[in-house]
């Protein structure tokens, strides 16, 4: 019996999510661990598809973020999806002031050039905690680690070339 607890629980640690029965679902896109599992299961033609869950709006554009997956999420943006929407408080650009996921100001750089190719505004307020960016950065709901990258996402722009306008 003791033998059998042991083998199970080796193969619960060991096996891969997807023969655990932890996929990667739409429904729950924290489950995605990988990019192609992540690409596999977005339906490109809605974007900002997700569910607020936590203090977070998971949505591809988010969930392309946690895991880098930058030509996800540059397909997602072509398609439509909203560039201030996702992540804490449902703020994209409020989550990428922060070290987490990534704990690397360079990767929150490159998906900061990629989002002000899009028509950016840290005074958009998301419809789950009708807040904006601004106000969530001012009220200190995330923990601004990156203020050169604040500086760049709070300031009044028109899209770069190459984004949606």
């Amino acid at each position: 019996m003791r033998a059998q607890a042991s083998a199970i629980l080796i193969f619960w640690i060991l096996a891969p999510a997807g023969a655990r029965g932890q996929t990667c679902r739409l429904s729950d896109l924290q489950s995605c661990k990988t990019c192609p599992a992540l690409e596999k299961v977005l339906d490109v033609s809605k974007p900002d598809a997700g569910q607020y869950y936590r203090g977070a709006f998971w949505n591809g554009l988010f969930s392309a973020y946690r895991l880098n997956c930058m030509s996800i999420g540059e397909t997602l943006l072509k398609r439509g999806a909203n560039p201030n929407l996702g992540g804490a408080s449902g703020s994209f650009l409020a989550t990428l002031v922060q070290k987490w996921p990534h704990n690397n100001v360079e990767i929150n750089r490159k998906w900061t050039d990629l989002i002000l190719k899009y028509p950016i505004d840290a005074n958009w307020k998301n419809p789950w905690t009708d807040e904006s960016a601004k106000e969530v950065v001012s009220n200190q709901e995330v923990t601004l680690d990156y203020p050169e990258l604040w500086r760049l996402l709070s300031q009044p722009r028109q899209a770069k070339s190459g984004g949606k306008k």
